[in-house]
């Protein structure tokens, strides 16, 4: 027979909605990065990633590996900033970190294990191997408006565009690939932006100088 006594009903998962949570609970975890560098995180057992031999591995042994492995790729911030504010150096460098495992995806889900919802990946490799506070990309891209006011005025509209590209969808936008896909969103044709902004070597050259102003050093 159904018990009769007076039990509260059940409350939802406030995430997944279900009476019995499905969608997982995170906790905080403590990863040791080093003698004397820890790291708190978000961490759910479940959330997994894949290491190089395509192992899976959870949150902490990910943040693990990759704070050991960024030396090998820049030696101090100084080094890391030359080589991130250049979109050319900035694509080699992650197509090197994810030749080991540690690609843009992979790094752009930390967001959420550091407790740092849209940052850059910048922002993310910074704080993970310097302790450095992350920046959001949308406070991030106020950095520009001391540049801005040395353009004219068609140029800084399209910077304003870059950024606001980049603030939704993150540094991929930045991309010299990404190049003539951002002219064809905002003029529709190349002949119209070389009206506006000059030569297509001047729009390069402004679309890959403007970028060191997002990443100034301290």
């Amino acid at each position: 027979n159904p018990c009769a006594c007076d039990k509260p009903e059940p409350e939802p998962c406030p995430e997944c909605g279900g009476l019995k949570c499905k969608c997982g609970k995170k906790e905080i975890a403590i990863v040791k990065l080093s003698p004397s560098r820890l790291l708190e995180i978000n961490f759910m057992q479940e959330d997994l990633f894949y290491s190089p031999s395509s192992a899976p591995i959870n949150s902490k042994q990910y943040i693990k590996s990759l704070f050991d492995d960024i030396p090998q790729f820049f030696e101090n911030e100084e080094g890391f900033r030359n080589l991130w504010i250049n979109p050319d150096t900035r694509k080699k460098l992650l197509e090197k970190l994810a030749d080991t495992g540690h690609t843009s995806e992979n790094l752009r889900r930390l967001e959420d294990v550091i407790k740092s919802p849209q940052t850059d990946i910048y922002d993310i490799l910074s704080y993970i191997k310097f302790d450095k506070k992350p920046v959001t990309r949308l406070n991030r891209s106020k950095f520009v408006s001391k540049y801005l006011e040395t353009v004219g005025n068609q140029q800084r509209i399209f910077i304003e565009f870059v950024l606001g590209q980049y603030i939704s969808l993150g540094v991929s936008e930045l991309s010299t690939d990404k190049l003539s896909s951002l002219i064809e969103i905002k003029y529709g044709a190349m002949a119209d932006a070389k009206r506006k902004l000059g030569d297509a070597g001047s729009i390069k050259s402004m679309f890959i100088d403007f970028q060191k102003y997002l990443y100034p050093k301290d």
